[in-house]
């Protein structure tokens, strides 16, 4: 009971009144500072997040465009020069290095099954590249020739492009591109 009434008679003293404020006002103050800092946190990693969700909706769609498109097919055999040409041009447009291309392997032609159709297609290996550079490649080949598709990609051997956590991951990547040709299997002779 004593100390109740010590502390009592503490309280009535003004200075003792004026830094119990001051205390009070602290704790609040840093209060108030603790949840400001995890709001304006939250913020960040919102607006982070949603800006990663709007550059994923803008490729799923980029995606689904070119997915819908019909491929065509070609009335003859490219030559491989015309073609590798295509690549060429492509990576460089997209603003890919070309020392990243390391080979290319034209694969004998396939008849789909049950079609007047062959696939012709080339295997392309690529090696230091980052996952960006290729869609910007593909998409640029894709658009530049619609007549070309995807028909396999494989992701191998991850790589740091730099010393730093900021450093661009790559990759050795291997893209099978191909195309139709229009081949009746049998013709008419007339």
């Amino acid at each position: 009971m004593q100390v109740l009434d010590t502390a009592l008679r503490h309280l009535r003293d003004p200075k003792h009144q004026t830094l119990l404020v001051v205390v009070i006002c602290t704790v609040a103050a840093a209060a108030v500072w603790s949840q400001q800092r995890s709001i304006t946190s939250s913020r960040k990693s919102l607006e982070t997040n949603t800006n990663r969700l709007s550059r994923m909706r803008i490729d799923a769609a980029q995606i689904a465009e070119l997915q819908s498109r019909p491929q065509q097919a070609v009335d003859r055999k490219k030559p491989n020069a015309e073609l590798l040409g295509q690549v060429e041009a492509a990576l460089s447009e997209a603003n890919v290095p070309g020392e990243v291309w390391q080979d290319s392997f034209p694969q004998p032609p396939k008849r789909s099954k049950g079609s007047d159709y062959l696939r012709v297609a080339t295997r392309l290996e690529f090696e230091s590249v980052t996952i960006r550079q290729m869609v910007m490649f593909t998409q640029t080949l894709l658009q530049n020739d619609p007549t070309l598709s995807i028909e396999s990609l494989r992701i191998r051997n991850r790589m740091n492009r730099g010393n730093s956590e900021a450093a661009q991951a790559t990759w050795g990547i291997e893209i099978t591109i191909a195309y139709l040709i229009y081949e009746p299997k049998s013709k008419d002779v007339v």
